[in-house]
């Protein structure tokens, strides 16, 4: 019987990715391309939730016509429905710029994923509005059903907030080296001095290495000089018991 394994490609390694730009940035292609379509669903959506608007057609003085809505609640009905769908499109559009778009964390994602929320929510308008049945036109004093319509249309910003939003608190809860400075340190500060006289770090390691040497080079047995060694290369004990000649244990005289 044959043995047919499936083996998955392992994923290019990152100095791949970085000498082939096209390939690089083709996730982003991809999350804008996912991005239009979620647009012409959003669309399609808000067009079967929305309820028909209902409006009146009456003469004015002048008599020309003029549209009365019979309901005010369903101009804010249509425009209620388009702001949850594009909240809900906002919030996945966040989290798949953040965990489909790994390597390119950073600036470059957020901007993108806020571009592409604003098509995406403008090609829903579009996709809503030009399918909706229903026409501004007809007899006077007669009942009409207007076509959908968006009467807020900083709506359509809606969806490329959120997606930000998410996305910056994402970026906000991760250890990500992208997003984590660099610790700094603080220069090392002299009294007195300025930043023309500092002496040099390297410098001041340098002079007490040198003195350090020198005191074990004159020995004398010096409360700060090199203790006297045996043969074993261990200290000699004086009588006092701390190592130290010349100071051995007091009697009275």
């Amino acid at each position: 019987m044959t043995d047919y394994r499936v083996q998955l490609a392992d994923p290019p390694p990152a100095d791949v990715l970085a000498s082939d730009p096209p390939r690089r940035f083709r996730p982003l292609l991809t999350v804008l391309g996912a991005q239009l379509l979620a647009g012409v669903g959003i669309g399609l959506a808000w067009l079967w939730w929305s309820p028909r608007a209902v409006s009146y057609l009456v003469p004015d003085a002048a008599n020309r016509p003029v549209i009365i809505p019979a309901e005010a609640e369903t101009q804010i009905a249509a425009d209620g429905r388009f702001f949850l769908l594009c909240l809900a499109a906002g919030v996945l559009t966040g989290l798949a710029g953040w965990f489909l778009l790994k390597p390119l964390r950073g600036v470059l994602v957020l901007l993108w994923i806020a571009a592409a929320g604003v098509l995406s929510s403008l090609v829903a308008v579009a996709v809503g509005q030009a399918l909706a049945p229903g026409s501004n036109s007809g007899p006077l004093n007669s009942i009409i059903h207007p076509p959908l319509h968006l009467h807020a249309g900083v709506l359509v910003f809606v969806q490329p907030f959120l997606a930000v939003l998410v996305y910056a608190g994402l970026a906000g809860l991760s250890n990500d080296a992208a997003f984590v400075a660099p610790p700094q340190t603080a220069p090392l500060s002299y009294p007195g001095t300025d930043s023309e006289t500092r002496p040099d770090p390297a410098d001041v390691v340098a002079a007490a290495s040198a003195g350090a040497d020198g005191g074990r080079e004159r020995g004398g047995g010096g409360r700060y000089g090199a203790e006297p060694a045996n043969q074993d290369g261990l200290p000699v004990q004086h009588p006092s018991g701390r190592g130290e000649p010349g100071r051995g244990v007091g009697t009275a005289e």
